[in-house]
Parts: structure tokens; C-alpha cells; sequence
């Protein structure tokens, strides 16, 4: 339950979204 972890996670999860978002354009 750690923050920076969440954190991350969340970066991580924006990048990917952000490259599907690039692919789908």
C-alpha cells in the first residue's frame, strides 16, 4: 500500500493508454 507504487502504477498505466491512443489515431 505504498505510495510511490500506486504512483507508478498509475504512470505506467497512462503511458500505455497514451500508446494505444497513438496507435489508434
Amino acid at each position: 500500500e505504498s505510495f510511490e507504487e500506486s504512483y507508478t502504477y498509475k504512470i505506467e498505466n497512462g503511458i500505455s493508454l497514451f500508446k494505444k491512443n497513438l496507435k489508434n489515431e
